[in-house]
């Protein structure tokens, strides 16, 4: 049994996309996320589905939130509340609780990486076959994907959240434990202006690929007006 679980704030204006709000305005920063969660929803159906688009009886993915949504557009998947003061901890016993649940290879994923392919989220699964965890990093600094086998491993704790330094502090830890993680292709997470301007161009490209990636993050852009962006 593999996992893949989404973690993500409910969409609310002031809560999402706060340095997108600084430079936007929260409306705008609200729709922006309204459509990156359902490009990441997307995302999730499409690693969960095998060739012929049929469920797999192998895999398992849900939502975790921090608050409760009404009328969630994530319906199809099992929402769950993530438990822990901080990101590392609300991670960690995340993946302590998939594993002890019976899940063999267990990846968490956020929703700020719109345009993100399913190809490097079944990459880091196959890699758990040999590496005992996985790493997605982004440019930032960060990492967009997390992932475990068999135990969780020590790289959640002392960590300094949503600064540059969170996969140079993450690989410390791991290089004390003596632990090698498999590497994926860097990503990137859209935070700022700067990373919008970047997405605004890639789902341009993408508009026409069958897909869908990034799709509904292209139709909200779309929506904006020139001004707006």
């Amino acid at each position: 049994m593999d996992s893949l679980v989404l973690f993500a704030k409910a969409p609310e204006a002031g809560a999402v996309k706060t340095r997108l709000a600084q430079t936007h305005g929260d409306d705008v920063a609200l729709q922006l996320y309204e459509a990156f969660l359902k490009d990441a929803i997307h995302l999730l159906t499409q690693w969960s589905t095998d060739a012929l688009g049929q469920p797999s009886k192998r895999v398992r993915v849900y939502l975790a939130t921090k608050t409760d949504v009404e009328n969630p557009p994530w319906a199809e998947h099992e929402i769950r509340f993530q438990d822990g003061h901080d990101l590392g901890e609300r991670m960690r016993n995340c993946i302590t609780q998939e594993l002890t649940d019976g899940a063999d290879r267990v990846c968490i994923i956020g929703a700020d990486s719109p345009t993100l392919p399913v190809h490097l989220v079944r990459e880091a699964f196959f890699a758990l076959d040999w590496h005992p965890m996985v790493l997605g990093p982004t440019f930032d600094g960060g990492y967009w994907l997390v992932g475990a086998r068999d135990e969780v491993p020590p790289i959640f704790e002392n960590i300094n959240w949503s600064t540059a330094s969170v996969m140079s502090e993450t690989i410390a830890h791991l290089q004390r434990a003596e632990i090698q993680p498999h590497l994926l292709p860097f990503w990137y997470d859209v935070d700022n202006a700067e990373d919008l301007r970047r997405l605004k161009w890639h789902v341009q490209v993408l508009s026409n690929n069958e897909t869908g990636v990034g799709r509904n993050t292209f139709e909200q852009i779309n929506t904006f007006q020139e001004g707006n962006l």
